[in-house]
């Protein structure tokens, strides 16, 4: 039941991913400005052999982007910078000691140009 709980949770936690910002510059995707990705997972209910999280972003015309989650307490995060706007897939996968996947989620997001005020 853990396992099936960690997988639904894991695959909600990347349908509800999101991109934001509080003051967007421009939100078309023709902006040129880089913008970044970040993605949090909660880990409370995972189960003890997701040893490694892997996020994958690709696009078409685009090099594909890969980073490895960082695991502690009871979160695993990532974050990708330099991202041009537009729509990018994402994929997670979230493998055991072995290398091998257990489990693998996807979704498109939108990434739009964002100015920070400083």
């Amino acid at each position: 039941m853990k396992n099936i709980s960690f997988l639904i949770t894991f695959l909600i936690s990347l349908s509800l991913f999101s991109c934001r910002s509080s003051n967007p510059v421009d939100q078309s995707p023709q902006a040129s400005a880089p913008s970044k990705i970040a993605v949090s997972l909660l880990m409370k209910d995972a189960p003890p052999e997701v040893t490694k999280i892997v996020g994958i972003l690709s696009r078409n015309g685009y090099d594909t982007l890969q980073n490895q989650f960082v695991i502690g307490n009871d979160t695993a995060s990532c974050e990708f910078s330099g991202i041009a706007v537009g729509v990018w897939h994402i994929q997670i996968n979230a493998y055991n000691n072995s290398n091998t996947i257990l489990y693998s989620g996807a979704a498109d997001v939108q990434v739009y140009a964002v100015l920070l005020h400083r």
